[in-house]
């Protein structure tokens, strides 16, 4: 990143740069799925008995919860009508 010459503000912006507002709000509601499984996954391979050095055990455990995020961003993504992207995220937050 440093060779690049990115730093957190353009970071920021290509992540979230897209062609307009519904891709930019399915960005946000991947990334923020992403977010909450992700560190959910950090909690709860917290309170399994593997350390992260003995076994892959709490690896497979953040993965997991991962791809839960992944799979439900999906869903929500594939249950919405055309267009009304705006009006769901409204609606559920």
């Amino acid at each position: 990143m440093i060779e690049t010459n990115l730093d957190d503000e353009k970071v920021i912006k290509a992540i979230l740069e897209t062609k307009g507002s519904k891709e930019r709000e399915q960005n946000v509601l991947k990334w923020t799925l992403l977010g909450i499984f992700g560190g959910l996954g950090l909690v709860v391979q917290e309170f399994l008995p593997f350390n992260m050095d003995e076994s892959i055990l709490p690896y497979g455990v953040v993965i997991i919860f991962l791809s839960i995020g992944l799979l439900l961003y999906y869903l929500l993504i594939q249950s919405l009508p055309k267009g009304s992207g705006r009006a769901f995220i409204e609606e559920i937050g």
